[in-house]
């Protein structure tokens, strides 16, 4: 699996988790697919509630670290809580 491949899917679960959690608080969930941030490692999550932009930035380290073992999709979960405490 490339790092490509392996971020997608880091992004892929905090949506999904995004969704579970807070589908009555939430009206879209997005991340910026800018070539430049890409380039800078930088990945950034939008969040569209009530007609507001929420934009949370994330490093390929952090979406990345301990992949595919429990602490990562623990952390992952952490992430998305503290995106869910913005609301």
């Amino acid at each position: 699996m490339t790092e490509l491949e392996k971020l997608r899917e880091a992004q892929d679960f905090i949506a999904r988790e995004l969704q579970k959690k807070g589908i009555w608080r939430v009206d879209a969930v997005n991340w910026a697919h800018d070539p430049h941030d890409a380039a800078s490692g930088i990945h950034r999550l939008i969040v569209l509630r009530s007609g507001e932009k929420f934009i949370f930035t994330f490093t390929e380290y952090e979406l990345l670290e301990n992949y595919g073992s429990k602490q990562w999709e623990k952390r992952l979960r952490g992430y998305v809580s503290e995106v869910m405490i913005e609301f």
